[in-house]
Order: C-alpha cells, then sequence, then structure tokens
C-alpha cells in the first residue's frame, strides 16, 4: 500500500497502536507466566514461553514495518517522525488558537460596528 505524505501519520499512529496492544498482550502472558506456582510452572511454563516469542517475533515485524513506513517518507527513524509531527502538531494547534482568538476579536468588532 502507498502511503501519501498527508497520511503517513495516520499510518503511523495506527502501527503504533497495533504495536503497544501486541506489547500489552505480551506483558499480560509474561505477568501470567510469573505467578505461575507449583505443578502449573511444569505443565503451563514452557506454553507461555512459546507465546511470548510468538508475541516477540510479531512485534519486532511489526517495529520493522513502522519504520519502513517512516523511512518511505524521508525519516531516518521512527523517533525522527515522531518528534517533526510533533512539532508540527503543536505549531498547528498554536495557530489554531490564534486563528481562533482573531476571529473571535473581529467578531466584537463587527457587532460593534452594526450596533451604532
Amino acid at each position: 500500500m502507498e502511503e501519501s505524505k498527508a497520511n503517513v501519520d495516520t499510518v503511523a499512529i495506527a502501527e503504533n497502536e497495533i504495536i503497544f496492544e501486541a506489547e500489552r498482550v505480551r506483558n499480560l502472558l509474561e505477568i501470567k507466566r510469573d505467578d505461575l506456582k507449583g505443578l502449573a510452572i511444569l505443565i503451563k511454563k514452557k506454553e507461555l514461553d512459546s507465546k511470548i516469542d510468538r508475541r516477540n517475533e510479531e512485534i519486532d515485524i511489526l517495529k520493522a514495518g513502522l519504520s519502513s513506513i517512516v523511512k518511505k517518507h524521508g525519516f531516518r527513524t521512527v523517533q525522527e517522525f515522531y518528534t517533526a509531527f510533533k512539532t508540527s502538531q503543536n505549531a498547528f494547534y498554536r495557530y489554531q488558537e490564534e486563528a481562533d482568538r482573531q476571529n473571535s476579536e473581529r467578531t466584537y468588532k463587527n457587532r460593534d460596528k452594526g450596533a451604532r
């Protein structure tokens, strides 16, 4: 799938959410494994280790895919992409706030003219 520059942020963020969910599931499996007691350690530990290993492989593949997405759009690393994304997002929010402030001032001036 060819992503345009306009939506690379949407694609990268969605991919990152998938990675976070996979890591959350892996962490739950690790907690479950670490909480095993008695005979369950012998029975379930190997099965849980296998599931954790598969989840780690999936996470590595997802991270490589995310890296590939941002590199296709000229960023050297995912961190470089997110730094640029946050910077542009903050600039946009500041611009939007200033535009809203100016529009609200303009509205009051127009009301004053019409009231006289």
